[in-house]
């Protein structure tokens, strides 16, 4: 987390330092991918949001299962609850695959970009050392600045995507310790 904007600020020091011309390239597709970084974010929190409920209930339907085992056995419920957990289990695989299916839109899309900007930069820079106002080192060194901004980018994004989950987690968790408690002592013969 700390570790990709310090990759990310030095790279396009020294890249601008380098050619700011060719270094024009990276400010059109930063905010680019910053965009669809933010759009598979807004999507990916509310298929998190979801999945955690379904996990929720998988884990209340074991522990009530759990708890009333002998019940169970003793009215011969054991195929009704294996269906019901079935049931359960299947509603949190297709809402963990929906959830992850935009997370795995984002490796397409941050390789996209990468490949377009590193071609770009490629021809522009390949322009500039035919005209003679480019050293071919200097675009090799160009190219090695671009990968490590995309590269910081891309681990930027998979932390912004690790906390939309961690979000939804401790949105949950906050909702399960501000629950109201059903039962206390304010009618009790003897209160603790």
């Amino acid at each position: 987390m700390f570790r990709s904007p310090g990759m990310l600020i030095g790279a396009l020091i020294m890249a601008f330092s380098i050619n700011g011309k060719l270094a024009l390239v990276i400010l059109v597709v930063i905010p680019l991918l910053a965009l669809s970084i933010g759009i598979i974010l807004k999507t990916a929190f509310p298929r998190f949001t979801v999945m955690q409920k379904k996990i929720d209930r998988i884990n209340s339907g074991i522990q009530e299962a759990l708890t009333n085992v002998r019940v169970i056995k003793s009215f011969v419920r054991g195929d009704y609850e294996e269906e019901k957990f079935k049931k359960m289990n299947q509603d949190l695989k297709d809402s963990s695959l929906n959830a992850m299916k935009v997370v795995m839109a984002t490796m397409p899309v941050m390789t996209l970009a990468m490949n377009v900007t590193t071609l770009a930069v490629v021809w522009y820079g390949g322009n500039m050392i035919i005209g003679g106002s480019m050293q071919v080192g200097d675009l090799t060194a160009f190219t090695t600045y671009i990968v490590q901004i995309l590269m910081s980018l891309m681990m930027l994004s998979m932390v912004f995507l690790q906390c939309s989950r961690a979000l939804a987690s401790v949105k949950r968790i906050n909702e399960v310790m501000d629950t109201e408690i059903d039962l206390t002592d304010a009618d009790a013969a003897r209160k603790d």
